[in-house]
């Protein structure tokens, strides 16, 4: 078996280990560039996300402080107040609608309002009322109820929808 060593062409071979050894040193420094450049996005990014996840929490703790604020006036307000969802049933209803119909607030939940009717308003009344909720958004009037003990009572009214 015969063995051939390569000879040097004009002296490359020796210059191929200094090559391959540049090679290396330049992938090194790319690869390190790269990953700090990388680490510097990715800090930035995080840095947004978190600024974006601060902004956003100090958005709800307004919000849930004006929540409060808006549950404590509904619950103490001196005038009666009934909310309903979208098909007109009581979804809530405060104390002072307790005081004022004696109703339970528990009685009225998931009822509609018409319970509440005395029955001396004409079905005109209540279809001037529903059409100015749809365009104006809004009523306000004087409306007569009937309070659980029979008693028929004048309300101003407003409503909004």
């Amino acid at each position: 078996m015969r063995t051939y060593m390569r000879e040097p062409i004009n002296g490359l071979t020796h210059l191929g280990g200094a090559v391959f050894a540049f090679i290396g040193l330049l992938a090194l420094v790319s690869a390190l560039l790269f990953a700090t450049l990388y680490a510097k996005w990715m800090g930035r990014l995080f840095r947004n996300y978190q600024n974006d996840i601060e902004d956003q929490h100090a958005r709800l703790t307004e919000f849930a402080q004006q929540q409060k604020l808006a549950a404590r006036v509904f619950e103490n307000g001196m005038e009666a107040i009934f909310i309903t969802d979208a098909e007109s049933r009581i979804i809530d209803a405060n104390a002072a609608f307790e005081q004022l119909t004696g109703y339970r607030r528990e009685e009225a939940i998931g009822r509609s309002p018409k319970f509440l009717s005395s029955g001396k308003h004409s079905a005109d009344f209540y279809i001037d009322m529903r059409q100015s909720l749809q365009k104006k958004g809004s009523w306000a009037g004087e409306i007569w109820n009937r309070r659980k003990d029979g008693a028929v009572i004048a309300e101003l009214q407003a409503i909004s929808a």
